[in-house]
């Protein structure tokens, strides 16, 4: 609807991936931000649930 509000402040990733890919035909720009994004979320991804299993096999109960 704002089109990324004033100055893209309130855009989001996927998006933003969309708009380079589409509006400005820059499909190898859009795909490189696609891996990375993808290679962040693994990584913490992985982290967290490392964290979690640490806890999870010591019996720790977690804030609940």
């Amino acid at each position: 609807m704002t089109e990324g509000g004033p100055y893209r402040s309130t855009e989001v990733l996927p998006t933003y991936i969309y708009q380079v890919a589409f509006t400005y035909n820059e499909f190898g720009y859009a795909s490189a931000i696609s891996v990375v994004t993808i290679i962040i979320l693994i990584v913490i991804a992985s982290v967290t649930i490392r964290l979690l299993m640490r806890q999870f096999v010591r019996g720790e109960r977690g804030m609940a």
